[in-house]
């Protein structure tokens, strides 16, 4: 369970991860996972695009994402994200 500063039990955080590697996806996904927080992990650009259109895509705290992937990289995911 999460703590706050205040020593009162946080929600769940879910972190967003996004990358091409599936040993890189794997191993923060398992990170996330070991501290407590909820993890969604995607492999490309348009697939993270995606999840943050959906209806549910506001559930997201916190996105790791990969900045040099094939199609859509982490640049163009995030200039996307500043125009919407």
């Amino acid at each position: 369970m999460l703590f706050g500063i205040d020593k009162r039990p946080m929600l769940a955080t879910t972190i967003l991860i996004v990358d091409d590697d599936p040993v890189q996806r794997r191993l923060v996904e398992a990170t996330a996972r070991r501290f407590g927080y909820e993890a969604v992990s995607v492999t490309g650009g348009a697939a993270a695009l995606e999840a943050l259109a959906d209806p549910d895509g506001d559930r997201f705290s916190l996105m790791i994402l990969d900045l040099v992937m094939p199609e859509i990289d982490g640049m163009t995911v995030l200039a996307r994200l500043r125009e919407s």
